[in-house]
Order: structure tokens, then C-alpha cells, then sequence
């Protein structure tokens, strides 16, 4: 189902974003009609964009001219935040 294009999606596709939240689903859907929507645009709707971004696709964005796979993808989420997949637990 991801990602999920914000200039095309419909308002029940659009809310399943993480951090996406209702109002701003109907703020992608009011300003969509002025032009498709770019990164800068997206980032003043008050959205958390750096939770959002992996899983939605717009005009400027990195992925928008071919599709990532699930595992790329969660490897890219993995990067950013540092996390080790494997990690030891602590307490054993």
C-alpha cells in the first residue's frame, strides 16, 4: 500500500500515514488544488514530516520516479535514527 502519492490519494489513504493526522490530511487535500505539492510545502502543514516522508510520495521527492522496496525502505528508517537492527538486549 506505501507509498501512498499525497497528490493523487484520497482523504482515507492520505490519514494512513504515519504522522498524518486529520486535519492535516484535509490541509493536503484543500492546497492539491492550487498545484501538486512539494517538500516545503508539505513541511508548513504542520505534519511530522521526518516520520512521514518514507511512507508517501510527492512531486520533489527523492524516491518519487520508482518504487522502493519494503526492506529498502526499512533500511533507510533504520539509518536515520541509528538503530541497530540486531541489537543485544541489555538485561540477559
Amino acid at each position: 500500500m506505501f507509498p501512498i502519492d499525497v497528490n493523487k490519494a484520497d482523504f482515507k489513504e492520505i490519514i494512513r500515514i504515519p504522522g498524518i493526522g486529520r486535519q492535516s490530511a484535509m490541509k493536503i487535500i484543500q492546497a492539491r488544488k492550487f498545484g501538486p505539492l512539494r517538500e516545503h510545502q508539505l513541511r508548513k502543514m504542520g505534519i511530522a514530516f521526518n516520520r512521514a516522508k518514507y511512507f508517501m510520495v510527492y512531486t520533489d521527492a527523492p524516491f518519487s520516479l520508482g518504487f522502493k522496496a519494503p526492506t529498502r525502505i526499512r533500511e533507510e528508517i533504520l539509518y536515520a535514527k541509528k538503530i541497530i537492527p540486531n541489537q543485544l538486549p541489555l538485561f540477559v
